[in-house]
């Protein structure tokens, strides 16, 4: 009962927080970060009464890890800006602990499948209220809350980020189409009002990324040729109703790349500079103005490059971290194949920024928390042993070493 009320509580709030990721006030993003951490201060109180119990998983280790890169930058002075180091170092401590409370309390089989059906009938409300508002809003949040910039899909001020939740989103829908034959019209158009969301938001890479994720999904689900078919036409029908027009335009731009070219080869110089130290978690938008070789007449406010933005705040320490988190969610479609949204979130890191933002990485990190214990819990179903170890209680392992299941 404790775990499922933890567990619950968990999923509302990361919902909850997703709907407001187009605050610029920083406090809702607070509120976010206080309430992740009493619920990991509970977790633990519960587990050193007995009343839970505790798994480990090395995947908690580059995760940590970051956290504490973050912290040794600060400890060495090594941080351009130290304000800006900590509080990001306490933004990706929120991550870690959305990533372990996920592993933790989504142990059961059955929870994995209630995450899939909730995530997809979120994702599906969200997108048809993303939709309406783009093209019935008033240029307003939800019709009510005035943006400090146009408003976009839903919560979302930026196609892209939005295109990244629904790569998200689309596995789990793609899922339970398949494990639920009664109700495989209703998540057939689930996903098709996803990506026809996308096309609406005109996101030419998450565009791209979401069309090769179903082609992926269709052959690791094993679809039928006339279920196929079938969501192909969906997808079409949608695609007239929302238009195409936008997307084609943007995709027939002639160098897309321009502007973010040069931001990409300032930010290379910053990696080549400090490679090794980086020059501290979150300082990226305050050493760039040195290298900048453009004036843009604008704030540029990320490099549009995750992963080029990680080596230059991070260095070499924080991309192998995230390497090996990128590493383990491709491994991890093997097994579960509704985690296929999150590599495909770090792929779309090569061309923009959806992890520089604050609640779009923590569904990020609570879907991969939870893919993982699927992972673990069909090993041990299978083979009748993991390797994972249970803390506090006797292993699943058969041969422990060094007090960890090898």
């Amino acid at each position: 009962m404790l775990n499922r009320t933890l567990s619950y509580s968990l999923l509302t709030l990361c919902g909850a927080g997703l709907s407001m990721a187009w605050m610029p006030q920083l406090y809702a993003w607070h509120l976010f970060e206080a309430l992740i951490f009493s619920l990991f201060i509970l977790w633990t109180v519960a587990w050193s009464m007995g009343k839970l119990q505790a798994r480990w998983s090395w995947l908690v280790l580059p995760v940590l890890a970051i956290v504490g890169w973050g912290a040794w930058q600060l400890h060495m002075g090594w941080s351009a800006y130290a304000f800006a180091t900590e509080r990001d170092n306490i933004r990706w401590g929120a991550y870690f602990a959305i990533f372990f409370l996920a592993f933790q309390l989504f142990g059961e089989v059955r929870s994995a499948e209630r995450f899939r059906k909730i995530f997809a009938i979120y994702a599906l409300a969200l997108a048809v209220v993303s939709v309406l508002q783009y093209f019935l809003g008033n240029g307003k949040i939800y019709w009510l809350f005035e943006p400090g910039e146009p408003a976009g899909l839903g919560p979302f001020l930026n196609r892209d980020h939005y295109a990244s939740f629904i790569a998200l989103a689309l596995p789990a829908a793609a899922v339970e189409m398949q494990r639920h034959p009664r109700q495989r019209w209703f998540f057939a158009l689930t996903i098709a009002v996803l990506y026809a969301s996308v096309m609406a938001g005109a996101s030419r890479a998450g565009s791209v990324l979401l069309a090769a994720e179903l082609l992926v999904l269709f052959v690791l689900l094993r679809f039928s040729g006339r279920t196929v078919l079938a969501v192909a036409a969906l997808l079409v029908a949608f695609g007239f109703v929302v238009g195409w027009e936008t997307l084609y335009e943007r995709l027939r731009i002639p160098d897309p790349y321009a502007g973010r070219r040069e931001v990409a080869a300032a930010t290379v110089q910053m990696l080549k500079a400090n490679p090794w130290k980086g020059s501290g978690l979150g300082t990226w938008t305050n050493v760039y103005p040195a290298y900048a070789s453009k004036d843009f007449g604008v704030f540029i406010n990320a490099a549009h490059n995750d992963w080029l933005q990680w080596g230059t705040e991070g260095g070499i320490p924080m991309l192998a971290c995230l390497f090996l988190l990128f590493g383990a969610s491709v491994f991890l479609v093997r097994k579960v194949p509704w985690v296929l949204g999150v590599p495909i979130v770090f792929l779309h890191c090569l061309v923009e920024f959806p992890m520089q933002g604050r609640f779009l990485p923590a569904i990020v990190f609570l879907v991969l928390g939870i893919a993982a214990r699927s992972a673990m819990t069909k090993r041990i179903k299978t083979t009748g042993h993991s390797a994972f170890t249970q803390l506090g209680q006797e292993r699943f392992c058969d041969t422990p070493v060094g007090g960890f299941c090898r």
